[in-house]
Order: C-alpha cells, then structure tokens, then sequence
C-alpha cells in the first residue's frame, strides 16, 4: 500500500491514459466508518499509499474515493502487531 505510486506509474505507462482518469479507492481511519468522500484531486493527506501515487505521477488531479473505516476502537487489539 505504501509505495501504490510504482505500480499506478507502470500501469499508466503500460496501459497508457492520464491520473484524471483513473479513480483511485482507498480506506481511510479519518473518515468515519460507511462515510465516502469522492475528491477529483488534491494531496495526498495522511495517507502513504496516496502520498505515494501522487509523488510518482507528480500530480494532484487524481480523482480518489475515500471510504471510511473509522479510527480504530479504543482498547482494541491492533491487527498485525
């Protein structure tokens, strides 16, 4: 998920097109759970792995659908630690 900016760089060189049109979907803690923000560009935010497409392809105008998962509850154990 972090480096997500290698493989949108590749598969525009390969399969050709431009970041506008492509619609990256992603989960996001900020947003709370079932909310969805759709955004046709800006930073990349918090996010690495949408940090990282926006530094390969060195735009902001790439559209992305948040989908929010929530923070994580408090007490929880956290996956994969």
């Amino acid at each position: 998920m972090n480096n997500s900016g290698e493989a949108v760089e590749y598969l525009l060189a390969r399969f050709g097109g431009s970041p506008k049109g492509l619609l990256v979907i992603y989960d996001d803690m900020e947003l709370p759970l079932g909310h969805l923000r759709l955004r046709v560009s800006g930073s990349g935010g918090n996010h690495n792995g949408m940090r990282s497409i926006v530094g390969s392809v060195q735009t902001q105008e790439i559209p992305r659908l948040r989908i929010g998962i929530g923070p994580h509850p408090a007490g929880a154990r956290k996956p994969f630690h």
